[in-house]
């Protein structure tokens, strides 16, 4: 009897075990919307740190005026950006000009959140509620700010979403790599 009730409690930890290891490999969704929210363009995040241009995943570019989370992860870092290379300059730096935007661009913006709930979720937010947040506040309980660069026009210019998630055992270099399709 005792064997034959070792023999269950072993299996129910082994299921449990590989409940858990599934789990801890959901890292959420990434969903863009239009401004009438009929257009929508979602994206998977996954371990690592990943670039994605628009036009390049069956989005629209320039179309975007909302998004939103679904389950994700906390500490996932999300980067929108009104430029193509979501670069500070040609070297990641800020050097002062701007990178791929050149002084104060109409469209050309960057805002870097960090989410911060175990399992963040948060309806339609508006990429025009970034405009004038400073870098460390919260704009909504799910995530805080880690970047921001100012545009006028937020709203229909979004161009590159880059995201990461990494830990010491996943080997993030400093530049994102081309997200998984």
């Amino acid at each position: 009897m005792k064997l034959l009730f070792a023999m269950a409690v072993a299996m129910m930890i082994s299921v449990s075990g590989c409940d858990s290891a599934s789990a801890a490999d959901e890292l959420g969704t990434l969903t863009l919307k239009s401004q009438n929210g009929q257009k929508t363009c979602s994206f998977p995040i996954v371990r690592g740190y990943h670039y994605y241009y628009m036009g390049n995943y069956g989005c629209t570019n320039d179309e975007f005026y909302t998004f939103e989370l679904t389950g994700v992860k906390a500490g996932v870092e999300i980067r929108f950006c009104g430029g193509d290379n979501c670069d500070r300059s040609s070297g990641g730096e800020d050097d002062g000009n701007g990178g791929d935007c050149v002084g104060y661009q109409d469209g050309c913006f960057r805002y870097k959140i960090k989410t911060l709930k175990r399992y963040s979720s948060l309806d339609s937010f508006m990429f025009s509620e970034f405009r004038g947040t400073l870098v460390g506040y919260v704009p909504h309980s799910s995530f805080k700010m880690l970047e921001v660069h100012n545009s006028e026009h937020i709203n229909g210019k979004l161009s590159r979403v880059e995201i990461k998630y990494c830990n010491e055992s996943d080997f993030c270099g400093k530049n994102p790599g081309k997200g998984p399709e």
